[in-house]
């Protein structure tokens, strides 16, 4: 019988991040603010019912599934808001910072106003499309394959004694994180 995973899970470690983020093509930018976060782990799981949350500071990503059964998953974290935040305009640079959603993926832009002329930069972009994802156990570890544009893309979670461990794949890359059992 596989283990309950249920609980609430705070991050430890993690090896090989920046390999498995530039194997999913996620631009240096994005993978640096990725580096300095130290996501935490809540599972509910309740018979083939799981829902799986990520949870750090610069986004929340919340994962609802039956074992067993293919689904879509959405793998361009789509939420439908636009954010847009305006600098002081009483200064020599003004500008504006939004992300949004695209009908083909997300992105942040950069407007910025320095002595009357405006200029626009791209920050970065992520595409692509819903992935089929299955998750299953393979005795007592809980296994994503994710079919789309990545190839051996998927992940597998697993417990010993008070540590939740993932292991992210995309490509060639594998990456290794851990988590500790808070409650």
């Amino acid at each position: 019988m596989p283990p309950n995973l249920t609980g609430y899970y705070r991050f430890v470690s993690q090896k090989n991040i920046e390999d498995y983020l530039q194997a999913l093509d996620i631009n240096v930018a994005l993978r640096k603010i990725a580096l300095l976060l130290k996501p935490d782990k809540e599972i509910t799981h309740q018979g083939d019912h799981m829902i799986v949350k990520t949870l750090s500071t610069f986004r929340n990503y919340v994962l609802e599934f039956e074992v067993g059964v293919e689904f879509e998953e959405d793998l361009r974290i789509v939420d439908g808001r636009k954010c847009q935040v305006t600098a002081d305009n009483s200064g020599p640079l003004s500008g504006r910072l939004e992300w949004g959603v695209e009908s083909c993926g997300i992105r942040a832009a950069l407007s910025l106003r320095t002595q009357g002329r405006s200029r626009q930069y791209l920050l970065w972009s992520v595409r692509g499309s819903p992935a089929r994802t299955i998750v299953t156990w393979e005795e007592e570890q809980l296994v994503c394959v994710q079919k789309g544009e990545v190839p051996n893309r998927g992940w597998r979670h697993w417990l010993e004694d008070e540590k939740l461990y993932l292991e992210l794949t995309a490509r060639d890359a594998v990456c290794e994180q851990v988590f500790r059992k808070v409650r």
